[in-house]
Formats: C-alpha cells, sequence, structure tokens
C-alpha cells in the first residue's frame, strides 16, 4: 500500500446512547485495529457501551488530549504532534480511526486532523453520527425545522464580543430555530438575552446538558434554564420561533 492509500477513518460515535450509532460506524469500529480518541471519559464510555470487552481489548487505544480552546498557545503544535503520532500508525498500515462524540463534521477535532494529513498526503473518510443537537431534540420530544423554516446553529464562546450573535433572523423571521452549543459559562448572559428576545417574539425554549450521556438534565422551557442555571460545556439550547 502507498502513501496516498492510507486512510484514517473519522468516525462519529453519536451524542453518547449506544444504540445511536449507525451500522456503518459500528461494522467499521470492529474492523479498526488502531482507535484514537480524545481524552477525558466520555468518548471512551461510548465505545466500551459499542464494543465488547473482548473487542476492545484486541485493539490499540490511543487516548489524545486536544486543547478545547480555540485561542490556545499550544494547539497548533498539539495538532501536528497527534498528526505525526497518527500517520505513524497509518505507515504500519493498520486500519486506524479517529473517535468524535457526535459528527465529525460538526465542531469537531477531526477537522485539523484531516487538513494537517490531507496536507501529508494521506486520506481521510468520514463515517457521520448523530449530532447532540438532534439527540435533545427528540429527548425533549421537538422537531426542529418544517417546510420552509431555518435552522441556524451558534457556537457561542462570549456573548460580549463582536463574534457573538443571538441569530438576528430569530428577531426578523418567524421561521427560525436557533441552536445554540459549547457555552460553558457564557450561558447566563445568553439566556439573558433570550428572555429579552421573548418578551419581543414568541419563542419555544428547550435544551439539555449531557445528553444521551450519564447525568443527563432536560430543560423544556426558558424557566426550567433559568431555574437550573447550567455551566456545562456539554450544554445544548434550541430556540424556536412559534
Amino acid at each position: 500500500m502507498n502513501n496516498n492509500e492510507k486512510c484514517l477513518y473519522g468516525i462519529g460515535l453519536g451524542p453518547g446512547d449506544p444504540e445511536l450509532i449507525t451500522l456503518k460506524a459500528y461494522h467499521l469500529l470492529q474492523e479498526c485495529e488502531v482507535l484514537f480518541y480524545p481524552d477525558g471519559a466520555r468518548a471512551l464510555s461510548i465505545l466500551q457501551g459499542i464494543l465488547s470487552e473482548e473487542k476492545l481489548l484486541q485493539k490499540k487505544l490511543m487516548e489524545v488530549h486536544i486543547s478545547m480552546v480555540k485561542d490556545s498557545i499550544n494547539i497548533e503544535s498539539e495538532y501536528s504532534g497527534l498528526v505525526d503520532i497518527i500517520s505513524a500508525q497509518l505507515d504500519t498500515n493498520k486500519m486506524t480511526a479517529y473517535l468524535t462524540i457526535g459528527d465529525p463534521t460538526i465542531y469537531s477535532s477531526f477537522t485539523p486532523i484531516q487538513k494537517l494529513l490531507h496536507d501529508r498526503g494521506y486520506k481521510t473518510k468520514i463515517i457521520n453520527g448523530i449530532p447532540s443537537f438532534l439527540a435533545v431534540a427528540a429527548a425533549c420530544d421537538q422537531t426542529l425545522v418544517y417546510h420552509s423554516e431555518s435552522l441556524i446553529i451558534n457556537p457561542v464562546s462570549d456573548p460580549t464580543d463582536n463574534n457573538f450573535v443571538l441569530s438576528e433572523e430569530s428577531s426578523t423571521s418567524n421561521n427560525s430555530t436557533c441552536i445554540y452549543m459549547k457555552q460553558g459559562k457564557e450561558i447566563p448572559s445568553l439566556l439573558s438575552k433570550l428572555s429579552k428576545e421573548a418578551k419581543k417574539n414568541p419563542l419555544n425554549i428547550f435544551g439539555a446538558t449531557n445528553c444521551c450521556l450519564e447525568g443527563e438534565i432536560l430543560y423544556r422551557s426558558l424557566e426550567e434554564l433559568q431555574k437550573e442555571k447550567p455551566d456545562n460545556y456539554f450544554t445544548t439550547i434550541i430556540s424556536k420561533n412559534v
């Protein structure tokens, strides 16, 4: 096998429930000999729910650390170093995958890995997973969009900066659904802005923390969110125009 034929699979594990994984992802997990996964126990715990202990013992499991802060000083060197390790495994001709929670195409650490591998002449192949916001909608028994309605995804990192978007569409359109992901400590500011928006336009607001994972908490209204005051990175909030 030449260098151009070596391929890293980016496999989405879904939101956390071991049953919410595609058959394609399941079969590839069975076949792959080397599995890279982000540190923190979440991806590994999902994987342990999908594969048997016997099957896991047959694989080389490699935990990796990547900073989740976008402007981390060391993030470029972290990814470059990680790709050195991944490419070394690919050079052994072993079937290798990088695992992500949710889907590899949505705010995933797989994205920079994919680019760096392509720059080095390696191939990648994405195996989709169910993203967290779909699981949140289902858990709250809500649909997201219908007919001509718009779906807007907002990763909120800092509501005080100029990049913060409460979705201007929500104040000008009666047919939009806004998803807010990866907010963490900025959630109180987001809820304050949503509360002000709801006074001008009727909104159906719901969400979840750790959806499909241990410690799952569902919020079926803005009032529940304001009462619980979640500040977890794995909290997703969804706002729909009524």
